[in-house]
């Protein structure tokens, strides 16, 4: 204490009587305190909008939203055929692990690239182009093609090989798709069914 006055770091009053300490002179120890206390609030306020502005950059971002989408569907898709071989090579087991296998390719189609009648589990090493099937000299493009005619129809392959109209998705139709896809993924982790055919081919998909 002393009889000068002081300016007070935190409330900025002159006072005759006050505390000093390493960060500066108080007029009080609780203003001490709540002076120590601001750096920590501040940090946190910083980081807090920080955060916000990442986030809203990234729900307004098409290219980060594709990315999320994209994943949640493929996991949506490998959920869906869960136990079920791949769809190229037949086998219970191929490769080291399970991916979503688009018969009509994302690059070639990106129409369909979010439409569940165009993806199936599909093994690794057939998924990436590992392995090759030999037999006839077939391609595992062809092996895919001849499993989903013998599984679903010619039909349903007609129906993917046409032309589809084209997709241009806005980031909200890509966060509203993607939250479809997790409610999915959460329903079938559950235990549940599948809350609709997510293949089927209806009267709306008529030629074009």
């Amino acid at each position: 204490m002393s009889n000068s006055k002081r300016k007070c770091k935190f409330c900025k009053e002159y006072v005759r009587e006050y505390v000093k300490y390493p960060a500066g002179v108080f007029c009080s120890v609780d203003h001490a305190l709540e002076f120590a206390r601001q750096p920590k609030v501040k940090e946190i306020a910083k980081k807090k909008k920080t955060a916000f502005s990442k986030k809203a950059h990234r729900e307004n971002d098409l290219k980060t939203q594709l990315k999320l989408t994209q994943q949640a569907f493929n996991k949506m898709i490998r959920t869906l055929d869960d136990g079920k071989p791949c769809i190229s090579c037949g086998k219970p087991v191929c490769g080291s692990s399970w991916d979503c296998g688009h018969f009509q390719s994302v690059g070639a189609h990106p129409e369909l690239r979010f439409d569940p009648r165009n993806a199936f589990r599909q093994g690794s090493a057939c998924n990436r182009g590992v392995a090759k099937f030999r037999a006839n000299e077939a391609t595992i493009q062809r092996k895919y093609e001849q499993n989903l005619i013998d599984m679903m129809g010619q039909d349903y392959v007609d129906f993917l090989k046409r032309q589809h109209p084209p997709k241009k998705y806005t980031c909200q139709d890509l966060i509203e798709m993607r939250s479809e896809f997790l409610a999915e993924i959460k329903r079938l982790e559950s235990g549940e069914g599948p809350s609709r055919n997510w293949r089927e081919i209806g009267e709306e998909d008529g030629e074009s």
